[in-house]
């Protein structure tokens, strides 16, 4: 049931974390070449081409499951991070950064007879990697407009739980690790729109609506068959310098 410890027994699954730990490190070397790719060619670019900025983002942030038996509910989180804008034509770049994330779900789990047995509390911080493509207009007064799509990778850095069970019989969890239980790369669809605001020749302060799509499963196919993924809509205000 979600992958968390079985509401019967209070025991748990960790057969999957030395995989976890492998399938991270090969995940790190490939977008460490990357990186390293993408500034290389950053480097090559014409002075104003490169803009780094740093954002923060107040977010509302759910976990949705295909097990019928929870009910899940969005819970209130935040990111911030560094972010950097390489503009290869007029108007459009890539866009990419490191943004962190923290946030999770609230849930409720049932029995086959819709008898309520306990309560989760799921924590969540992810460091992203936006992979994302932005397009602006043309500037109008001090203003431009922005629209970005794209994939964004997550690394899972940190979870927690709480459980707290209704008729007692099962010693109440708090703050344990999950680690062990999810998966430790993620991936969604990122969709985004805002506005930037002139400051100065060089400087802009900016503010944009995103959403981002998680559509690979949270937990370890070890502990759970119920596709699981994490998703979230956030409000990103920062400056570009």
């Amino acid at each position: 049931m979600f992958g968390f410890p079985n509401l019967e027994t209070g025991r748990y699954n960790n057969q999957s974390q030395g995989r976890n730990v492998k399938i991270m490190k090969k995940f790190l070397g490939i977008l460490l070449a990357i990186l390293l790719l993408n500034v290389d060619l950053m480097a090559q670019g014409e002075k104003g081409d490169l803009d780094l900025g740093f954002g923060i983002m107040p977010a509302l942030s759910w976990v949705r499951s295909d097990d019928t038996q929870l009910d899940t509910k969005a819970k209130i989180g935040f990111g911030y991070g560094l972010i950097a804008d390489y503009f290869f034509a007029p108007r459009y770049a890539f866009s990419s950064g490191f943004i962190v994330v923290h946030g999770g779900t609230n849930y409720d789990a049932f029995d086959p007879d819709n008898n309520k047995l306990a309560t989760t509390k799921l924590r969540l911080q992810y460091l992203e990697i936006p992979l994302t493509l932005k397009v602006k207009t043309n500037e109008f007064g001090h203003m431009t407009y922005f629209g970005q799509l794209g994939l964004t990778p997550g690394i899972l850095i940190r979870t927690r739980y709480d459980i707290d069970f209704v008729d007692g019989s099962l010693t109440d969890i708090e703050s344990k690790s999950a680690s062990e239980l999810t998966r430790p790369i993620g991936l969604g669809f990122t969709l985004g729109g805002g506005v930037e605001y002139s400051l100065a020749p060089n400087t802009r302060a900016f503010g944009g609506l995103y959403f981002n799509n998680g559509f690979t499963t949270l937990l370890s196919k070890d502990v759970s068959d119920d596709k699981s993924t994490f998703s979230y809509l956030g409000l990103r205000v920062g400056i570009f310098f």
